[in-house]
């Protein structure tokens, strides 16, 4: 019988080291079933042992040992098998990531060419000007005689992203963003190297809700903009802005506090950016999803300010405000409407790429007010744009008094 017994504990043995390399068993679940019951009918067998024939032999209780101690090692080697198997389908779902130690990286991005050709009927466009890479209605020439045809091929649109995320344990996320590209940077030349400088489009790191360096600005919708061949796309009427800010995300909600600049239309028509903003930009905004689309509704607070440093005239302030509602409507699979409705006073900067500035002086540098009271700005505001499937254009219509 003991003679017998230790055929069976060592038949057992066998059948616990096949565990750890049966294909059909790699199922946790599965594998946990199997070496409970093996280790079960070892236990059994052995009691029947000292029940019928005393005090089992010492090789006996050696293979024993060594079943028991084999099941253990394969409960074990089946839980790491496990956690690898999971490591490997979370890089075969993004094979552009690589670990390093706790942190996952992922990188992307795109190269691609323009070929524009344009022609402007109220002036020459400078070369290296940046309308020569796309729409910016303030930059276009006016007032001079036609110009001929300018053509550019330029790769600097090529961007270069890198993205994180760190296990730091106890439930919370920490991640990183860096995205950048090559437009409107110096450095280059269309004669012989087209050498461009790398420019920082977004760099921030999250960690939970929170967000902190340069994005978007939450006044944004980006998800409302249009598809355009153009780089910016119908930028009249459209929000554009993106710069440093600390941002809290609660659901739908979003609150963040950004990077304040004033810019001013001086006495004699030029555009002066001041330098004495002392309170952030306040932005407000909440996200409506499902399966229809989304709309996402979106207000800033703004404080506008000029000091004698910036003019050697007078100090003085004056608020700025504005609303803004965007979305986008599936109409199907590949089809869809995109619409932005931006009022306000002060959002020149925010709107179509400083479309208008924020505010103009009088000849003693004061702000200009219309009506003469402290709380209104000189500049209102008001943008829309419409983007549907198949239409030849967005239509957008900026409105300043």
């Amino acid at each position: 019988m003991a003679k017998a017994a230790r055929l069976l504990i060592k038949g057992f043995l066998l059948s616990a080291t096949m565990l750890s390399t049966s294909q059909a068993l790699a199922q946790d679940s599965d594998v946990d079933a199997r070496l409970d019951r093996l280790e079960a009918l070892v236990t059994s067998l052995i009691n029947r042992m000292d029940a019928k024939e005393g005090a089992p032999a010492a090789s006996d209780i050696a293979v024993a040992q060594q079943a028991q101690q084999a099941i253990s090692e394969t409960r074990a080697l089946a839980e790491r098998t496990a956690a690898v198997e999971t490591k490997v389908a979370e890089q075969s779902a993004d094979d552009n990531s690589f670990a390093v130690g706790k942190t996952r990286v992922t990188y992307g991005g795109y190269v691609k060419i323009d070929a524009i050709s344009q022609r402007s009927s109220g002036g020459q466009v400078e070369t290296g000007s940046i309308v020569r890479d796309f729409l910016i209605p303030g930059a276009i020439p006016v007032g001079g005689t036609s110009s001929g045809f300018d053509t550019d091929f330029s790769a600097r649109q090529s961007r270069i992203i890198l993205e994180t995320k760190t296990n730091v344990g106890s439930g919370h996320k920490l991640g990183s963003k860096i995205e950048m590209d090559f437009m409107v940077t110096s450095g280059g030349d269309e004669r012989v190297s087209n050498s461009y400088t790398p420019r920082l489009r977004q760099a921030y790191i999250t960690f939970d809700n929170w967000l902190f360096g340069q994005a978007w600005s939450t006044f944004q919708d980006v998800g409302a903009l249009p598809e355009a061949l153009d780089f910016i796309g119908p930028t009249p009427g459209t929000i554009f802005n993106r710069q440093p800010m600390i941002r809290y995300t609660y659901g739908g909600l979003q609150i963040a506090v950004e990077q304040p600049e004033t810019t001013v239309t001086s006495p004699t028509g030029g555009r002066v950016v001041a330098g004495d903003d002392s309170l952030p930009d306040v932005v407000l905004r909440y996200n409506l999803k499902s399966d229809m689309g989304h709309l996402t509704a979106a207000a800033i607070g703004r404080v506008l300010r000029v000091k004698p440093d910036d003019f050697g005239r007078i100090s003085d302030d004056a608020i700025g405000y504005g609303l803004s509602l965007s979305g986008k409507l599936n109409l199907g699979a590949r089809d869809d409407i995109r619409f932005m409705a931006t009022a306000g006073q002060g959002l020149g900067r925010y709107i179509g790429l400083n479309i208008v500035n924020d505010a103009a002086l009088r000849a003693d540098g004061s702000l200009i007010r219309s009506p003469p009271t402290p709380a209104s700005l000189p500049i209102a505001i008001c943008g829309q744009t419409l983007y549907g499937p198949h239409f030849p254009a967005a239509i957008s219509k900026p409105i300043t008094p």
